[in-house]
């Protein structure tokens, strides 16, 4: 992770993500058409996008490798895989992840409203001197890069912590759900 958002602290030109038929710039898509940017309902914060991209991510990876006690990736995921685009692509067109499927061909596919928004938000992000935007766009698509590169440890610096000094440190994902028979 420590690869993103270095194009912009070094005013590199122009922000790209990866081709839209590759796995890292598909998922980077994703995450991108998930979140505000600045001037758009629901925009917060540039840490705010971000951690909300890492928490797309999390979700998805918890659907493939982190059922709870009682459950199934089938049934999280509505396909049963440990692939994250087979995750992503489940149910079609409505499915999933709204507007992310694969087409007649089972190529990665997605509706035009994607790649309207992204040629956008990349116009936008390349007008002039390198902020909110560059680093945005950036920051999708080295969480995806890190994601293909070595899993949700590479893409998420905090998801192999066990120990803070002597204090184990328990993730969500690792709990047993309680049964909610008998109640």
């Amino acid at each position: 992770m420590a690869a993103v958002g270095l194009c912009c602290a070094m005013n590199c030109s122009a922000v790209e993500l990866k081709p839209v038929n590759s796995n890292e710039g598909y998922l980077a898509r994703l995450l991108l058409n998930e979140v505000s940017f600045p001037g758009e309902s629901g925009w917060v914060s540039e840490s705010d996008a971000k951690a909300a991209m890492l928490s797309i991510l999390w979700v998805l990876e918890s659907r493939i490798s982190h059922a709870p006690d009682g459950y199934s990736t089938l049934e999280l995921a509505a396909v049963h895989t440990t692939d994250i685009l087979e995750a992503i692509t489940a149910g079609g067109m409505r499915g999933q992840c709204d507007g992310f499927y694969r087409d007649d061909n089972g190529h990665l596919a997605m509706v035009s409203r994607v790649p309207k928004r992204m040629d956008y938000l990349l116009k936008i992000a390349n007008d002039g001197k390198p902020g909110k935007f560059a680093r945005l766009m950036e920051y999708g698509q080295g969480l995806a890069d890190a994601y293909f590169r070595g899993g949700i440890e590479e893409a998420d610096r905090f998801a192999g912590l066990s120990r803070v000094g002597s204090v184990p440190v328990i993730h969500s994902y690792r709990l047993s759900v309680p049964s909610m028979s008998g109640s």
